[in-house]
């Protein structure tokens, strides 16, 4: 049997085409297909986008609400959160819901929980993307950064802390601390770390701590506070405390009585002192205050709290300073009863005892003296001594496409 047999070229040619028109069509519908689920891909993603950009705008929206009142933030609830910001625009068709909560309070500062949730709408206010946001940040009052001896400078490369003192007291350091010589901590004293602990003997002398105590790569560790000259001198001339120039400030002598008798006379501080220069401060005092200098302090006799200068002993809980520099604070080998803050560095000469807190951002002891540190609870400075400050500890997308799990 024959097959058949095409004759007609031009038949063949008919169909030949009809071929070609047929896969073309097929072709051209999947690429329109293809184009079109990228352009909405491409919209969704840039929907999701500016949803997490409005989150993000949300916690930074809240943060400087904090820092501007940080006062505000310890009020918040510890058991719910509660919509702080409800469905505020950032730009057009994207909106944010901002919520907070209190946390725990940690060894230094207050934990506030973040939750921001960010929205992308079409014109009929239909949801087309939403990015969710959660974030812890710790805020800190003076106390946090004055409960101990802390050494906090901005960049760490690690310290090896050595020399002889004795600290009833913390001890902080936000990076790697290395002990060594003659350094004791109170056994019921903690010891915090940013980074790595260890302890070493240098020939006869060895460090004496307790080990228990001892909280390596601690997360809460609070930064170096931002000491702002204008906030100083707008709340010492409130209290028309600003001084032009270097400034000394120690006991006065006056005639007291009939006889006018020259006699010493403890002043009392009061409130706040801005001294645009060095500071020189000694001898007896009383009043809670805290003074502030754009160089450096020196403490050049004893500092200590009383009533009469005729006491033989001091008086604690009498006087409560909180002495703060941008530059070094100098101790003359004397004793002190005030809480420190140095933008610099503490430099402790010889046999330095000092009654109160520190926090500096570097720390020596010339001499071949020692310091001892004592910080008692009367010593705990106001909260408008030092600004408070923020610190960002964690952040995360609540349902991210990606998950380390």
């Amino acid at each position: 049997m024959k097959g058949l047999v095409w004759k007609n070229p031009e038949g063949q040619a008919v169909v030949m085409v009809l071929l070609v028109v047929l896969i073309l069509f097929v072709l051209s519908a999947a690429l329109e297909t293809i184009t079109t689920g990228a352009r909405g891909n491409i919209a969704g993603e840039n929907y999701s986008i500016q949803a997490l950009y409005a989150a993000d705008a949300g916690i930074e929206k809240l943060t400087a609400k904090i820092n501007n009142n940080p006062v505000w933030c310890y009020s918040l609830p510890s058991d719910r959160l509660v919509t702080v910001f409800n469905n505020q625009q950032l730009s057009e068709n994207v909106y944010f819901t901002v919520s907070a909560q209190k946390g725990v309070q940690h060894e230094f500062g207050t934990a506030i929980f973040i939750e921001s949730v960010g929205k992308y709408l079409d014109g009929s206010n239909n949801l087309l993307a939403q990015k969710t946001l959660n974030c812890e940040v710790v805020v800190y009052k003076a106390a946090d950064f004055l409960s101990g001896f802390a050494l906090l400078p901005e960049e760490s490369s690690g310290l090896m802390f050595s020399g002889n003192g004795y600290f009833d007291a913390p001890l902080i350091y936000n990076g790697d601390l290395q002990l060594t010589g003659n350094i004791e901590v109170n056994s019921s004293k903690k010891i915090f770390t940013g980074g790595s602990f260890n302890a070493v003997s240098d020939g006869e002398d060895r460090p004496v701590y307790n080990a228990a105590n001892v909280r390596q790569n601690y997360l809460y560790i609070p930064p170096f506070p931002d000491l702002s000259d204008n906030y100083y001198q707008a709340r010492a001339a409130e209290n028309g405390h600003v001084y032009y120039g270097d400034t000394t400030f120690s006991n006065l002598w006056l005639p007291v009585g009939e006889e006018n008798t020259i006699m010493e006379v403890v002043p009392t501080y009061d409130g706040f002192y801005y001294v645009d220069g060095d500071i020189d401060i000694s001898q007896n005092f009383n009043g809670q205050a805290v003074f502030f200098a754009s160089g450096n302090i020196i403490v050049s006799g004893n500092l200590t709290p009383k009533v009469d200068a005729d006491e033989d002993a001091p008086t604690p809980g009498v006087g409560n300073l909180t002495l703060v520099a941008l530059g070094d604070i100098n101790i003359k080998n004397v004793t002190v009863y005030a809480n420190l803050v140095s933008g610099g560095s503490l430099i402790a000469n010889d046999n330095t005892e000092l009654n109160g807190a520190v926090c500096a951002k570097g720390a020596s002891f010339p001499g071949c003296g020692s310091i001892k540190q004592y910080v008692a609870d009367y010593m705990a400075p106001d909260d408008e001594f030092v600004p408070f400050c923020v610190k960002l500890v964690d952040w995360r997308e609540k349902y991210p496409v990606f998950s380390d799990s």
